[in-house]
Order: C-alpha cells, then sequence, then structure tokens
C-alpha cells in the first residue's frame, strides 16, 4: 500500500469514567480514569504522528473525550447512538473512503510500526486480541 495517498485511522472510546469498568475490583474509579486517559494519550500520540495523510477520528458518546482529541490533532466524532458497532457505524458516515483502520484505544504497545503493518498489507486484516474473544483492530 502507498503510505503517501489518503488513510483514515477510527478510534472508538467508551468514556474517560465509564472505560475499563471491568477493572472495578482492581481499581477504584480515579485510577480507572487515570488509565483511560493514558490509554487515550497514548493512542492518539501513535496514530496522529503515524503519517501527515492519515485522518484520525475518535468516536464516543463522552464529551470529555473531546478536550484529549482536540489537543492531539485528531477529529472527534460524537456518538449518539449505544454501543460500540453503533458508534462506528456513526464515524462510517463522517469518514471518505479510503484505505480505514478501525483501532481499539486500550493497547499500551502500540506503535506507528504496528499500524504500517495493517496499511501496507493488502486486503482486510483483522487482529484479534490475546484470547481471541475480541478484535484489537480491523
Amino acid at each position: 500500500m502507498n503510505l503517501s495517498r489518503r488513510l483514515n485511522i477510527v478510534i472508538p472510546v467508551k468514556g474517560i469514567q465509564t472505560g475499563k469498568s471491568r477493572l472495578a475490583s482492581a481499581l477504584n474509579l480515579n485510577e480507572r480514569i487515570a488509565l483511560n486517559k493514558h490509554l487515550i494519550e497514548h493512542t492518539l500520540s501513535q496514530t496522529t504522528n503515524f503519517n501527515n495523510t492519515a485522518k484520525v477520528y475518535v468516536v464516543s458518546p463522552d464529551k470529555e473525550v473531546q478536550n484529549l482529541v482536540a489537543s492531539k490533532g485528531a477529529q472527534f466524532i460524537q456518538q449518539r447512538a449505544i454501543g460500540l458497532n453503533a458508534g462506528l457505524a456513526e464515524a462510517i458516515k463522517f469518514i471518505k473512503p479510503c484505505a480505514t483502520l478501525f483501532l481499539a484505544v486500550d493497547l499500551p504497545n502500540l506503535s506507528m510500526k504496528d499500524i504500517e503493518g495493517f496499511f501496507c498489507m493488502s486486503g482486510i486484516k483483522i487482529s484479534p486480541d490475546e484470547k481471541e474473544s475480541g478484535t484489537n483492530a480491523l
């Protein structure tokens, strides 16, 4: 794939206070908020600095996410529907058709090389999570 052509990266974010809720037994709310902010900031730093032709979109029902997104050079899409798939469906209406990566926000080891790997292969790519019960990137 030619990385000089237009690319989209779409990142769904549940919310700063609502994300990582399954960790509630291990982390208190303030710790989960700090973790969510860190994950959002890390993912945005890797995606917005990846390639100057890549347009990065963050879709979330949480307006607090919008402040983080604006400071990193990505475009915020206010999610109105409930759920991950519904949010991605809303985002598709806003993005221009081209090579697009749908990327989970909770990938602490994500690097620009990982992102490049998706765009350098042709066809549809799916990256399952370690347990193969979810998808980290598509």
